[in-house]
């Protein structure tokens, strides 16, 4: 098993995951996935909203970088965290929640800190 894959796999330990994969920003090419991948969004498609919220906060001329989106449906939740880094690869971390089962905003925390040891 990859570095990669290991630290995708670490992500389920967080209350309600479900699943998660690791997608490169630009293109949407999924580098790994790990959990019931029947329940994660395509991998250009995440990529794409990621792309849609980040146009949508530079149209408000914030100085500031976009760090996450969430999506939140009746039985799920779905982050697209961005990894930092400054190695070129722009990453994304997409995780999908159950949200009977998820308190959102350790969930937001717990992914930052996913994101973050990958790009270390």
């Amino acid at each position: 098993m990859s570095i990669m894959a290991a630290s995708i796999e670490r992500v389920l330990d967080c209350q309600g995951s479900l699943a998660a994969m690791l997608v490169e920003r630009a293109t949407g090419f999924a580098h790994t996935s790990s959990g019931d991948e029947s329940v994660l969004p395509d991998s250009a498609e995440a990529a794409e909203d990621f792309h849609l919220a980040y146009d949508i906060l530079a149209s408000t001329r914030t100085e500031t970088e976009l760090e996450s989106v969430v999506v939140t449906t009746a039985e799920r939740h779905y982050v697209t965290q961005a990894v930092p880094g400054g190695n070129g690869d722009d990453l994304l971390l997409v995780v999908v929640l159950d949200r009977a089962r998820t308190n959102i905003a350790l969930a937001g925390y717990q992914i930052g800190d996913h994101a973050k040891a990958l790009s270390a």
